[in-house]
């Protein structure tokens, strides 16, 4: 959902309360406080839902743009709020190639995020266009970039050494990557095993360093958390009712039940994302098998490692619409050597 679109609905949500009030429909009432009695609303009382409209159409109005002209090969950027709005130009005439570039980390504290640039290459330069939050987006973006422009498809992502048509995002990594010679042979010190079977390669990953200690302790605090709070404060005052009705025994477990739900989705994903060591099995036939994932080596259209801390570091397998980390924490030399791996072997 956009920020346009709810935006309108919570000015919506205004409308409708405001109408209530000024023509009397309905039988709404206003409280004088938690406790104190109730009256039957007037029409003075319809400024508490016009403040929605406000907040509604202040976000909804909000303008931010950004479109590519491609006859007169220009990005036109558009900011502002209602009709007060400020419209800048770039010119792309020079631009002789369009570059998904690999992803960065952006931001600080709270606003830390991760970023794909887009950016037009040309012989005066690189000029960013757009830095979607997701490898797919930014694929996508940019293939439709280049094709509005009629340019090329620049190598970074992929680490080809060659530009290429738009149309080869949607073949397989198999047929497009680029495999860096210096990085075929394993680190010296290496922690991935590999073991040769009939037909392709089985990779063991091992325990990604402290990042499952931490991920211990977290689920430990969790269910100390939750567990002294039921213990100390929920249960003594209702475990004498959990005997009267199967809800009350639910509502005596809720905390308990919240506690083991939110420690067994911890660990949940730090297992498929590889943290607590896990096994690769790649075939050119049967593709890539991760955990309980399958996927077929036609379905995969880019493998990429995702640079930065312990904490972000791993390799991305990038889909058609989707995509997921593996090996999440290892050494980038590590990474780098598996991703060298499994590209040779999908092809076969």
């Amino acid at each position: 959902m956009g920020a346009r679109t709810f935006g309108l609905l919570f000015a919506g949500v205004g409308i409708c309360g405001v109408v209530t009030m000024l023509f009397g429909i309905g039988n709404m009432t206003i409280s004088s406080g938690d406790d104190g009695p109730t009256r039957p609303a007037t029409p003075a009382d319809a400024w508490g839902p016009a403040i929605f409209i406000l907040i509604g159409l202040g976000v909804a109005l909000v303008r931010y743009h950004v479109a590519i002209d491609a006859e007169r090969r220009m990005l036109v950027k558009t900011v502002g709020w209602g009709p007060w709005v400020k419209r800048t130009e770039t010119a792309l005439a020079t631009a002789t190639s369009i570059d998904v570039c690999a992803p960065e980390q952006r931001g600080d504290g709270s606003g830390r995020h991760t970023a794909i640039p887009i950016k037009a290459l040309g012989p005066t330069g690189e000029q960013e266009l757009a830095a979607p939050s997701s490898i797919v987006k930014a694929r996508k973006l940019a293939r439709r970039i280049a094709d509005a422009l009629a340019l090329p498809i620049g190598p970074r992502l992929s680490g080809s050494t060659t530009l290429r048509p738009p149309k080869d995002l949607d073949l397989p990594v198999a047929e497009t990557a680029y495999v860096d010679p210096s990085v075929m042979q394993p680190p010296a010190n290496t922690r991935l095993t590999v073991t040769e079977l009939d037909s392709g390669i089985e990779i063991r990953l091992p325990m990604a360093g402290t990042i499952a200690v931490v991920i211990g302790v977290f689920v430990a605090l969790d269910m100390l958390m939750f567990g002294g709070f039921w213990w100390f404060f929920w249960r003594p005052g209702l475990v004498s009712h959990a005997a009267e009705s199967w809800v009350a025994w639910w509502f005596l477990m809720a905390p308990v039940l919240l506690g083991g739900g939110s420690a067994l989705l911890i660990l949940v994903v730090a297992e498929r994302t590889g943290k607590f060591g896990s096994r690769i099995r790649v075939d050119p036939i049967d593709g890539l098998r991760f955990g309980w994932r399958a996927i077929g080596p036609e379905r995969i259209r880019a493998i990429v490692v995702n640079e930065g801390s312990v904490n972000t570091r791993g390799l991305k397998i990038v889909l058609s619409t989707s995509e997921f980390v593996i090996a999440s924490g290892q050494s980038l030399t590590d990474l780098h050597w598996l991703r060298a791996l499994i590209v040779l072997h999908l092809r076969g």
